[in-house]
């Protein structure tokens, strides 16, 4: 073979320069020569390794990186597309599985490794990021003709004279290399037979499970990682063309499962395909540098055209890598510029619903808006200093009190929407999106308790707007609870919580300044409500172990001056009212405060209110007794 490559090695590069103006393609030659080398019969395999090494290797004496990327890439998917099409050939019955399409690792014959992934593997690690960007390329369209009805959907042109076109590629992988007299049957994917269906799946499978693997190896990682100048640009062009191609397969998947019209091969094949796109874009993104990272996303994020599901992916995988940096490392500064990214996000205007399309974009507004909620509590947690007297806490701050503002806007106006939904009959529109509405004020909520435990003072100009809503959507869903009987209250419970979780950061953050909150956190219906303390169904024990969390934070953080008149006040309106029950449940949650409060103060600090103590115990006493009367006259 050592004669036989040297020939390759001479003709192979003249042959491809020279091609176009014979009028001749460099599909031809790769048909002929690969067709004769993979074939189902291995007898010889030293052989056929050598062979297609020494083509490998003469493709690399290409003029250009980018014609030799290009014939690498066109003669592995040449090589993927024949031992597709060997499955279609007579097979044992151990050969005969589906289970090769969900299999990495699986070959045409047990215990041999794939062709094209060894090829791969021998390139050079520059050369391996530029082939797996086309072979994700190749990948792309065929999914999208997998999911056409269109007879010319494989048609797509590659646009280089060294990039085979997908059609034949596709046509190698259903009627193999002898596939002349065949190209005009190629038909659209619905009139393929089994075994096509097969080929064509497994050819698609096999080239995102080798770009995965490709991305994968050490050497991979540190050329992704060190990249520069224009191996930057085609890191990152793999992982937006990654991003796109998951998305693709995730919306593929999803609407021909609701068709139920897969056979079980093809629900494989779609679980297969999501699966290597989302592990190959985890292990990308993971290893792109952070400037090249942020620089993706910031453009994903501001370009108006790009698609919902790309942007909530994007935030989804901004909110992951974010997690894992440190807030004193220089990566930090970075991610903080993107919170305005995010902000940005936040404020998107959700469209007004009048039929059923414009309701579908209305949800998708609200899930984007909650991807970002979540993402800048991700920011926060993981950014933010320790230390509130550094540098990077100034700049910090800079980037979270106009995320804050636009997080309590937000809430304010969900508080709205709750509270408006209970007050009238709730049409079948409004019941759609509620759901979807209780999760993005429980996402604005956490968000703010997050914002409120790292910006501490700086959060005290936004007290208002953040207890007043959250007290008032308290109120609303705890008559909402008490009076249902049905699975409604679920969503109830999930909205008590987050706004429990809430109240108590900012009980213990700043205690001092929510004396002007506490007659209405002592309400009516508010933190006092039975409904709070119930703690029989499933999730009531959780809504009362946080509400006595909330109680405690108050009652031990609050001076004792600014709370007990507040408690004595909030007595006396309960119990002078005339229906008798939850006013009186709610005094005894009013009491139970007032006495941890006593047992955790100092005597000194209770000398000034221990009138306001007595006078609060001798309204409950005096209510007592009257009811005690009550029941001597019935």
């Amino acid at each position: 073979t050592a004669a036989i490559g040297e020939a390759l090695h001479a003709i192979v590069p003249a042959y491809c320069i020279h091609a176009h103006s014979a009028n001749l393609s460099f599909f031809t030659l790769l048909k002929d020569f690969v067709g004769r080398i993979v074939t189902k019969e291995r007898q010889c395999e030293k052989t056929r390794h050598s062979l297609l090494d020494h083509f490998l290797q003469a493709l690399r004496q290409l003029p250009t990186k980018q014609d030799s990327s290009d014939a690498a890439a066109s003669l592995i998917a040449c090589v993927m597309a024949l031992e597709s099409y060997n499955i279609q050939l007579p097979r044992t019955d151990d050969d005969n599985d589906d289970s090769t399409m969900t299999n990495s690792n699986s070959a045409l014959k047990k215990n041999e490794a794939s062709e094209s992934i060894r090829l791969l593997a021998n390139a050079p690690t520059p050369m391996r990021i530029a082939v797996s960007l086309s072979l994700l390329q190749y990948a792309e369209k065929l999914m999208s003709s997998i999911c056409s009805q269109s007879a010319n959907s494989v048609e797509l042109h590659s646009g280089s004279k060294l990039k085979v076109n997908i059609s034949e590629v596709a046509l190698l992988a259903l009627v193999g290399p002898n596939s002349d007299e065949e190209r005009k049957q190629l038909t659209s994917y619905s009139e393929y037979t089994g075994d096509q269906k097969r080929s064509i799946l497994y050819l698609t499978v096999s080239l995102l499970q080798t770009v995965r693997d490709a991305t994968s190896t050490p050497s991979a990682k540190k050329l992704v990682r060190k990249s520069q100048g224009n191996d930057v640009d085609l890191c990152l062009r793999l992982w937006q063309e990654l991003m796109q191609t998951h998305v693709n397969a995730l919306r593929a998947h999803s609407k021909l499962i609701a068709n139920d019209v897969l056979e079980d091969f093809e629900k494989r094949f779609w679980v297969a395909a999501t699966t290597a796109t989302s592990a190959c874009l985890e292990n990308l993104q993971n290893i792109l540098p952070v400037p090249h990272f942020l620089a993706s996303v910031s453009s994903t994020l501001s370009e108006d055209s790009v698609d919902d599901y790309i942007r909530k992916k994007t935030i989804r995988l901004l909110s992951e890598r974010v997690a894992e940096v440190n807030s004193d490392s220089p990566e930090a500064l970075l991610f903080l510029e993107a919170v305005p990214e995010l902000v940005s996000q936040v404020c998107v205007a959700r469209p007004k619903i009048t039929d059923e399309t414009s309701l579908v974009s209305y949800r998708r507004a609200i899930v984007m808006q909650q991807g970002a909620l979540i993402a800048i509590e991700s920011f926060a947690r993981s950014l933010y200093p320790p230390t509130d007297d550094s540098k990077l806490a100034k700049k910090a701050s800079d980037a979270f009190i106009p995320a804050l503002t636009s997080v309590t806007r937000l809430l304010g106006e969900g508080a709205s929407s709750w509270i408006d939904s209970n007050s009238d009959d709730n049409n079948n529109s409004s019941y759609d999106v509620r759901d979807v509405e209780c999760q993005l004020f429980s996402s604005a909520a956490l968000c703010i308790y997050r914002l409120v435990t790292v910006l501490k003072a700086r959060c005290i100009p936004h007290l208002p707007s953040i207890v007043t809503p959250l007290l008032a959507a308290l109120k609303s869903i705890n008559i909402f609870i008490g009076s249902t009987t049905d699975q409604a209250d679920t969503t109830g419970k999930f909205l008590q919580l987050s706004i429990l979780r809430t109240l108590s950061a900012v009980a213990e953050t700043l205690p001092q300044f929510l004396l002007p909150y506490l007659p209405l956190i002592f309400s009516k219906n508010a933190l006092a409500s039975i409904v709070l303390r119930r703690g029989t169904a499933e999730g009531e024990n959780s809504v009362r172990a946080a509400t006595d969390e909330v109680s405690e934070v108050l009652a031990t953080r609050t001076p004792i001056r600014q709370l007990v008149p507040a408690l004595s006040q909030a007595l006396g309106r309960n119990l002078s009212q005339n229906e008798e029950g939850s006013s009186w449940e709610e005094a005894t949650s009013i009491l139970a405060i007032m006495k941890i409060a006593v047992e955790s103060s100092q005597r000194s600090e209770l000398t000034p209110v221990i009138g306001k103590i007595f006078n609060g115990l001798v309204t409950s006493y005096a209510y007592e007794l009257k009811k005690a009367d009550n029941r001597e006259e019935l």
